[in-house]
Formats: C-alpha cells, sequence, structure tokens
C-alpha cells in the first residue's frame, strides 16, 4: 500500500535524480504514515497527512522560489 503513491510519482517524474528523491521519501512517508494509522487510529493518521503537505507545500513553495527565479 504504502509504495503505490511512491512508485507513481517516480514513474512520472521529470529526471532520475527527481524519481528516486521522490520515491524515496514517498515510501518513507506512507510507512509511517501506517505505522500512525495503525498505533494512533485513522483521524491521527489523516491529520499526519494533511500537515505533511501543508509543510511540503510551503517549504517547496519558498525553495522553489530560490532556486528558480
Amino acid at each position: 500500500m504504502a509504495v503505490i503513491e511512491a512508485a507513481l510519482q517516480a514513474v512520472f517524474a521529470t529526471s532520475v535524480g527527481t524519481s528516486v528523491f521522490s520515491a524515496v521519501q514517498l515510501v518513507v512517508f506512507g510507512l509511517v504514515q501506517v505505522w500512525v494509522f495503525w498505533r494512533f487510529g485513522f483521524v491521527w493518521m489523516r491529520t499526519f497527512r494533511l500537515a505533511y503537505y501543508v509543510l511540503w507545500h510551503l517549504a517547496w513553495g519558498a525553495a522553489r522560489l530560490q532556486l528558480l527565479f
């Protein structure tokens, strides 16, 4: 289950480096997410996922501005 999102992101990545980074990051995130679900339940798993994506997009948005512009 944790590998599905990672595999899709890796397949559609624009470079090999991006593919490897995405795959590793998402497999680790997926495994942690499954652990949070088993340990604390659905609500905490969902909260963890939403918080992760908010922080990821804020960090990527700030980094992208510095790297690309």
